[in-house]
């Protein structure tokens, strides 16, 4: 499986953050193991906000072109 790449957010100085590789099955690993979101972006080395992206569901509302198959 592909891992996730973070969005590019731009920063005060107008430069691009860059994308950041996550592994989604080790994030939920960790989920499932009773991890706090603090806890599992320190051990994958990411933004909180980048690991509850990375592990959230996809959007029933998605149109095929966008559909990921694993």
């Amino acid at each position: 499986m592909a891992g996730f790449l973070g969005s590019v957010m731009k920063n005060a100085d107008g430069a691009s953050d860059p994308l950041v590789a996550v592994n989604p099955r080790q994030g939920a690993s960790l989920r499932a193991s009773g991890a706090s979101w603090k806890v599992i972006s320190r051990e994958l080395g990411i933004g909180v906000g980048t690991a509850c992206r990375a592990l959230q569901s996809p959007s029933k509302n998605l149109p095929e072109s966008c559909a990921v198959n694993a």
